[in-house]
């Protein structure tokens, strides 16, 4: 029993630590955003969701990228995202138009608004570092998300991986796990 026990955990050790390996892996091409990745989970707060690419679909004669995010208490959300003209821009049921989630221009200082103007978008950083449990990333993409009042988050984003974790007042709130 012993034995079998030692070999489950030699089996699942690897696994891990190259999972762990390619989201801390410091890539310096592709995208942003990319939007060919399966299934990521990510960490937020004290709880998780799995955001998982299904699917192509067409909306207002656009195709978009459906991803489904699944929270751990089992709640669900339906992502569209798409690139036009080198923007990544995600639809907003709210409004039935798309919000700028990545402009053309990645550049500090580059600013936007969402669809419904209630949330502004400012680039920081090419170069930002974040401190994960898993990963010590740096050279990432910095966007910092402000609501009207001026309480926000800084999203952090790797090349040819996406989205990597985000800050509120300097405190890690989300990462990626390298566990499904």
């Amino acid at each position: 029993m012993k034995l079998l026990k030692c070999a489950l955990i030699l089996f699942f050790i690897p696994s891990y630590q190259i999972e762990a390996q390619s989201i801390c892996t410091d890539i310096t091409s592709g995208q942003y955003f990319p939007l060919n990745i399966k299934k990521k989970k990510i960490i937020w707060n004290d709880t998780y969701y799995f955001e998982t690419l299904i699917d192509t679909v067409e909306i207002q004669n656009k195709i978009y990228t459906e991803f489904i995010k699944e929270w751990e208490n089992g709640n669900t959300e339906t992502i569209f995202i798409r690139y036009e003209d080198g923007m990544v821009r995600k639809f907003e049921k709210c409004c039935e138009y798309d919000t700028t989630i990545l402009p053309v221009e990645i550049e500090e200082g580059a600013v936007w608004l969402n669809a419904d103007y209630k949330l502004k978008h400012e680039i920081l950083s090419l170069a930002g570092t974040l401190k994960t449990p898993f990963c010590n990333y740096k050279n990432l993409l910095v966007v910092e998300v402000l609501t009207r009042d001026f309480k926000g988050y800084n999203y952090y984003y790797k090349k040819g991986y996406g989205y990597v974790g985000a800050t509120k007042n300097g405190k890690l709130v989300s990462y990626l796990s390298p566990s499904n």
